[in-house]
């Protein structure tokens, strides 16, 4: 009896051996197939990520340059120069803001009998709009002997 259950026993092991060595390569091939398809996702995935990180830079570097022309547009070059041209002093004004003078006084030196005293600029310093040139204004009174 137990002579049968082994001979029916191993019967049984050398028939499905064959069937379950056939069928190995198709467990292989779909395992392969599915680590394929696993790194063509992770592909895709790590080509969109990178796509996308460079539509932000681009984004960015766009909305910079967007804020580095708007500050350049919105700024104005103030000069203040000397009754004879020469420059007293430079700033960048924000548009709307005022101007202020931060340079030593004006002077004129005294010239055909006459002293020059420093009273201002030529135009306001309220409100800049545009690039502008102060020239320094003197009035004009005799020279004490």
């Amino acid at each position: 009896m137990k002579r049968h259950f082994y001979l029916t026993l191993l019967s049984s092991l050398m028939i499905l051996t064959p069937c379950l060595e056939s069928q190995e390569p198709v467990f292989e091939a779909r395992e392969v197939e599915k680590q394929e398809q696993e790194e063509k996702k992770k592909a895709k995935e790590k080509e969109q990520k990178e796509e996308d990180e460079k539509a932000v830079r681009s984004r960015r570097r766009e909305e910079e340059e967007k804020k580095k022309e708007k500050e350049f547009h919105n700024h104005f070059d103030v000069t203040f120069v000397n009754y004879d041209g020469t420059l007293l002093y430079h700033q960048v004004v924000p548009l709307g803001e005022d101007a202020c003078y931060h340079g030593k006084m004006p002077t004129r030196p005294d010239e055909d009998g006459f002293s020059f005293l420093f009273v201002g600029w030529d135009k306001p310093l309220e409100n800049i709009q545009c690039d502008m040139v102060f020239t320094a204004q003197y009035h004009r009174r005799v020279a004490p002997h």
